[in-house]
């Protein structure tokens, strides 16, 4: 209790008298013949025990704390045997009672929970309830004097490769803090570094979709402490880093996975294109068989709408690569360079060339019709053993055409062909075996003279169109 007058008051183990008013903390200890202490008065913080005084400059807990260690030193000094009671033992004949654990809890004003304890053994006394008392008072007060408050997130949900920065700012008597991660996994990217006194942020960014908790951890210079756990939240799709590479002609297959909300999960297109070939369904599967030529320098980049049960909706970007399938890169041919050829007096031949593509309108007055393309230019192939494939598209309402398409190699002559005759509309395949080979020229030809690529020996009017491709499988 403090004193009711500036005069000298009489202070000994069991009270404390001290020249702070008002007093927070009840001293409880016991007396062993040291005689009464008359404290200064003025504006040191001052404590009686066993041994004497205990003044202090700092605060009036921290002379408190002085005189509790120096009442448990003789308390244990003189305790022979310890007593048969919880908590007890005998000093001098007399009983002498330890406190049991006291925790204090007081709550921040966002609802979390600070807590302070003090130990079982720190206060000795003549009483059970006086020491129990008297550790709870303390705790109470330490709670109080040494409370920490951590702010809450601004936001918590987050889409995948969004940038956070979310400042954490603690409230506490203390002027300054410590931050640390104490428990769990910050989101992926994302750090946490110390930007004050009394302040931390979460930077980077939101690789990976999932939900993250973390506990934040801060602690002031006399070492109390606060944790505070953190929920984030990021929606994406949590394999669309690397994804598999698709080849030319090769059936594909891969499953998104959302992650980071409310299941199920929903895709679309929201920018960008797959090879051709490729589809994305609605349950995020990307699957097909990418065309021949379908490969480009530097992939397909795309952007995937991912959607979760609530609605929330995020985009997330990346590249698909579409490689060529091993063998000579056919591509490199000429193919579009395409003469219509009437080849005959009154034989009239309209249309049009492009690459891999010729078309005609023939009237033939029973003359040669003919489409001959330029001599292909060849493609140059070094590498192992490969299978490629010939294919044409015919689209005709004449009879009796005929087709020759072969591939003749620089070192291994003719290697494969299709021949086409007096066949209906359709699609015509033939596989051929490429060897291995080093710095070989391969190129497109025929047997015929002046290299025709369709011909129709006694034309009809009508229309005749042909779709070459080569590729490799």
């Amino acid at each position: 209790m403090p004193c009711s007058t500036k005069s000298p008051c009489i202070q000994g183990p069991l009270a404390n008298l001290s020249v702070e008013t008002p007093e927070l903390l009840t001293y409880l200890g016991l007396s062993f013949g040291s005689g009464n202490i008359d404290p200064p008065l003025g504006s040191d913080f001052i404590a009686g025990s066993c041994l004497g005084a205990c003044v202090s400059t700092i605060s009036q807990a921290d002379a408190d704390q002085c005189a509790y260690n120096q009442d448990a030193t003789c308390i244990l000094q003189n305790i022979n045997p310890p007593g048969t009671g919880p908590g007890t033992g005998v000093a001098g004949g007399s009983p002498v009672f330890y406190n049991v654990q006291q925790q204090v809890s007081i709550t921040c004003p966002d609802g979390s929970v600070f807590t302070w304890t003090v130990a079982p053994g720190y206060i000795a006394g003549p009483d059970q309830d006086g020491v129990n008392s008297q550790a709870a008072s303390i705790a109470l007060a330490m709670a109080r004097q040494n409370q920490i408050c951590l702010s809450s997130l601004s936001t918590s949900d987050f889409c995948q490769y969004d940038t956070i920065s979310q400042t954490i700012t603690a409230s506490c008597a203390a002027t300054s803090v410590t931050f640390a991660v104490d428990s769990g996994t910050l989101p992926t990217g994302v750090t946490l570094s110390q930007t004050g006194k009394l302040t931390a942020e979460l930077t980077g960014s939101a690789n990976q979709a999932g939900s993250f908790t973390f506990g934040i951890r801060v602690t002031s210079g006399n070492g109390a402490f606060m944790v505070k756990s953190y929920t984030v939240t990021v929606l994406g799709i949590s394999n669309i880093d690397g994804l598999p590479a698709a080849t030319e002609n090769v059936p594909y297959s891969y499953q998104l996975v959302g992650d980071g909300g409310t299941a199920p999960y929903s895709f679309s297109m929201f920018s960008g294109g797959l090879p051709s070939g490729l589809s994305l369904s609605s349950g995020g599967l990307i699957s097909g068989t990418p065309a021949y030529g379908s490969a480009v320098p530097g992939g397909y980049p795309i952007s995937v709408q991912v959607k979760d049960a609530v609605g929330k909706i995020c985009v997330v970007s990346a590249t698909l690569q579409d490689n060529l399938a091993p063998g000579p890169n056919w591509l490199d041919l000429n193919w579009s360079q395409y003469q219509l050829n009437p080849n005959g007096a009154g034989n009239t031949v309209t249309g049009s060339a492009s690459a891999n593509t010729a078309n005609g309108d023939l009237k033939s007055v029973g003359q040669i019709v003919s489409i001959t393309p330029a001599k292909a230019s060849g493609v140059v192939y070094t590498g192992g053993a490969v299978t490629a494939r010939m294919k044409v598209v015919v689209t005709s309402s004449v009879s009796g055409y005929t087709t020759l398409m072969r591939v003749v190699g620089s070192i291994h002559g003719i290697i494969g062909s299709l021949n086409l005759v007096n066949n209906a509309s359709g699609t015509y395949t033939a596989d051929f075996a490429i060897p291995a080979t080093t710095n070989e020229t391969f190129t497109i030809d025929d047997a015929s003279p002046g290299n025709r690529w369709a011909l129709i020996p006694n034309a009809t009017p009508g229309e005749l169109s042909f779709t070459w491709q080569i590729f490799n499988l």
